[in-house]
């Protein structure tokens, strides 16, 4: 089967969809925006979870339509990481207030900040790097935790209670990986 460079060939009919003037880059801010209305509509939990869906479906389709536009770059890269991390640390302190153990809130902010600095590191010496595994699973584990809690069903509740701490170990993972490509021998020097 003949696959378009970098384009999941079934998305290929809903990013055609899309106008020209619509850049990755306007899916990527709209998940940062999207934060909001998921905190203030916390207190109507299915609308909430249908905005933090909506969310993710942005998150999913700016990478595909950049890689199927071919328009890939660092800095794209960079923002989609930011706009996740303001996406998930947002909802995590503002929608689920109380409802996260304060250890996992933490843990989870102290290493996305740390997957922060190392990917801006990454971005200044120029190391290319993509989206890794861990660093997908973990995303779309503390999303399903966060909608999980947003829906105030005592299950999907106790399911996130779960979950959440769960993705700290594909965040790990995630930094590990990271970290490596930052510290392998072919970085430039400080002079360059």
């Amino acid at each position: 089967m003949h696959q378009t460079p970098g384009a999941r060939e079934w998305l290929i009919p809903v990013l055609e969809l899309l106008p020209s003037w619509v850049h990755p880059w306007h899916l990527t801010l709209l998940r940062a925006v999207l934060t909001l209305p998921v905190i203030w509509l916390r207190d109507h939990p299915w609308l909430a979870v249908w905005v933090l869906i909506l969310s993710s479906s942005f998150d999913f389709l700016d990478g595909e339509l950049a890689r199927h536009r071919n328009v890939t770059t660092e800095l794209g890269a960079t923002f989609d990481a930011v706009a996740d991390k303001i996406f998930v640390l947002g909802t995590l302190f503002f929608a689920c207030e109380q409802k996260v153990a304060p250890l996992v809130v933490a843990l989870t902010t102290s290493i996305e900040v740390a997957l922060l600095q190392v990917r801006f590191v990454e971005w200044r010496w120029k190391i290319t790097t993509k989206s890794s595994l861990p660093g997908k699973i973990k995303t779309w584990v503390q999303s399903f935790g966060i909608a999980f809690i947003l829906t105030r069903e005592p299950l999907l509740e106790a399911c996130a209670k779960l979950i959440l701490p769960a993705s700290l170990l594909f965040a790990g993972w995630s930094l590990l990986n990271h970290l490596a490509s930052v510290c392998t021998p072919s970085r430039p020097t400080a002079s360059s």
